[in-house]
């Protein structure tokens, strides 16, 4: 579960904590322990936000519409570098919750 830094991304946050993709992430916890987490606007769409979650091993990227619940959780892009990632997406500004 993700707890986030910023009030404007809760109901994403939300969202993605009752998704398959939080589902993901606890398995891979389980094998790699506690992740990196930020949380951002998802470039180009203002009322989404884009969640990425890191270890020194992988990492994922999903976008999560703040207000449309009709809209699915969407896997932007992973990873296995975390030099792949942009600098926003490195501002670990939230936590992992087991």
């Amino acid at each position: 579960m993700i707890a986030a830094a910023a009030d404007s991304f809760d109901l994403a946050v939300t969202r993605f904590n009752a998704s398959e993709a939080a589902r993901t992430v606890a398995g891979l916890t389980r094998t790699l322990g506690e992740p990196r987490v930020s949380i951002g606007a998802a470039a180009g769409t203002p009322e989404a936000a884009r969640i990425t979650v890191a270890w020194e091993l992988t990492w994922y990227q999903w976008a999560v519409a703040s207000g449309e619940r009709e809209r699915p959780i969407a896997e932007l892009a992973h990873g296995t570098e975390l030099d792949q990632l942009d600098a926003p997406a490195r501002q670990w500004n939230a936590k992992w919750r087991s």
